[in-house]
């Protein structure tokens, strides 16, 4: 049975995965099942959320859900690599995000997950997705990785977008939800946010009363300035005054309400349950 889809948005999200013969066949296995877990509350389809993948030589992309019913963990061929080049990794999954992406005006998210310090440089591909404007998130697996590389490949704060676990058994269904819920808040953009949180169905009376609220405010001020610019100027000018006003206040009012409505347009399909994280 297919888990319940939090949010429905245009996203890019890929999953960078460490397949060196350190992590091991089972544990590569493990981060595949993840994937599929996480992608399981996001609609993969062709005009919303398409999946990455990118491991080894590997660059595969999913852009509906019977394509994504295509990939099989358990008989997927495991890379064995001898290094582990987490930068290389992530190297290509900025170049896909460029290459199959960038015409369709999607949030870019990646997810780095990593058991083993990288052997070559992960700071320039983490400048690359940074400028690509991408989400990442970083989680470390065990206590083989090196924290100070994720955290450097993580977007900021660390506290939000950098996740260890002490062993393989942390990728489950609970983290992979809950990181579900993480991207779908991404689904806006880094700079989309309204009020710190992000607007769910049952947010929205709370949202307009607030937009109406404060546009009220807004005319009643200028209206109290009115009457004053009356009693003290000519009549021609006095006209002239209200008119200018009048209008300056309803273009502002209306820029901001028409600003805030589009946010709620935008994130409407996500989930009531971002609530609760």
């Amino acid at each position: 049975m297919m888990s319940e889809v939090i949010c429905s948005a245009k996203m890019n999200v890929g999953f960078a995965l460490d397949a060196s013969s350190k992590t091991g066949e089972e544990n590569f296995v493990s981060t595949l099942k993840f994937a599929v877990n996480v992608s399981k509350y996001v609609n993969v389809d062709a005009a919303d959320t398409w999946i990455f993948l990118a491991y080894g030589n590997q660059k595969r992309v999913f852009k509906t859900r019977s394509d994504l019913h295509s990939l099989m963990p358990e008989y997927e061929q495991f890379p064995n690599a001898t290094e582990t080049l987490v930068g290389a990794t992530l190297t290509n999954m900025a170049e896909q995000f460029l290459d199959e992406g960038h015409q369709r005006d999607a949030v870019d998210i990646a997810i780095l997950i990593a058991s083993q310090i990288s052997m070559d440089d992960i700071g320039h591909p983490a400048v690359m997705l940074k400028k690509q404007n991408a989400t990442v998130f970083a989680l470390g697996v065990g206590s083989d990785y090196s924290g100070g590389q994720l955290k450097e490949v993580a977007s900021d704060p660390d506290s939000d977008y950098f996740i260890a676990l002490s062993s393989w058994n942390g990728l489950d269904e609970y983290l992979a939800k809950k990181l579900a819920r993480k991207i779908c808040q991404g689904s806006l953009g880094n700079n989309e946010s309204f009020m710190g949180l992000f607007i769910s169905q049952r947010n929205v009376r709370y949202f307009f009363t607030k937009v109406l609220s404060r546009g009220f405010v807004f005319a009643f001020v200028h209206i109290h300035i009115l009457r004053t610019v009356v009693r003290v100027l000519p009549a021609k000018t006095m006209v002239n005054a209200i008119v200018s006003r009048v209008a300056t206040t309803a273009h502002a009012l209306w820029d901001s309400t028409a600003t805030s409505v589009r946010k709620v347009r935008n994130s409407i399909n996500v989930d009531n349950k971002l609530m609760d994280i």
